[in-house]
């Protein structure tokens, strides 16, 4: 576990929060964490792999994140969308 992985994991768990939040609450489109399988994460993780990766590998090796740092990320992404969805937000804030 890198910083950097860390780093990066955390600055997309705050950006899925903020973005789920206006999403599913102010703007009424498709909920962004809708079920145990979210696309909107593993779709940013699978393009993380496709074009980013190959872009920082052309730039600089060392800059490639590795699997270990991509796993990384993806688990810090994965815990707030139980908070995100129907685990608390859907269910807890209306019933305040």
């Amino acid at each position: 576990m890198t910083a950097r992985a860390v780093a990066i994991g955390g600055l997309g768990a705050l950006l899925l929060l903020v973005a789920g939040y206006l999403n599913d609450h102010y703007l009424n489109l498709n909920w962004t964490v809708n079920n145990h399988l979210p696309i909107s994460v593993f779709g940013m993780l699978v393009l993380a792999m496709i074009v980013l990766n190959p872009l920082l590998w052309r730039l600089r090796h060392a800059w490639r994140l590795r699997m270990g740092e991509l796993a990384v990320v993806l688990a810090l992404v994965l815990i707030p969308c139980g908070i995100l969805s129907s685990g608390f937000l859907r269910t807890f804030t209306p019933a305040l």
